[in-house]
């Protein structure tokens, strides 16, 4: 652990990483770090994701283990990679869209590229649910 004596503690890394060290339940009261730390795009946009309830089972896509990827490619730009529970799925296009929707909610995200795995007609969801050649987000 570094600690705030040493001239690399002064990195934002080596702040994080100290951050992530401290016990559990520690509470900072220093001036030394920020005790917010700001969560990345990828993680909100799978936090949101994970609470969207598929259809056919009622269950939440987190429960189900559905997303199998999401990555930050640009800024404001996530790409979100699903698997459906069935190769044959009549639901793939419903829930590719629904995971579109989800992460266009999230705020700071611009563009979302949905891409299906693991579904007989893979190309054919993907289409569907990427309509446009990037989905953007309707300034408010």
């Amino acid at each position: 652990m570094l600690w705030p004596t040493s001239p690399a503690a002064n990195t934002s890394a080596a702040r994080v990483r100290a951050i992530q060290l401290k016990p559990k339940g520690h509470i900072s009261t220093g001036n030394l770090w920020n005790a917010t730390v700001a969560k990345d795009l990828t993680t909100l946009v799978t936090e949101r994701l994970n609470d969207i309830v598929e259809e056919e089972t009622n269950r939440k896509l987190g429960e189900l283990n559905i997303i199998t990827e999401v990555t930050e490619v640009s800024d404001g730009a996530v790409r979100v990679r699903f698997r459906p529970l069935a190769a044959y799925s009549p639901l793939a296009v419903d829930i590719g869209r629904n995971i579109r929707d989800a992460a266009l909610s999230v705020h700071g995200v611009k563009e979302v590229r949905v891409e299906c795995t693991g579904h007989m007609m893979d190309e054919l969801v993907n289409k569907m649910v990427n309509k446009d050649a990037l989905t953007q987000k309707v300034p408010r």
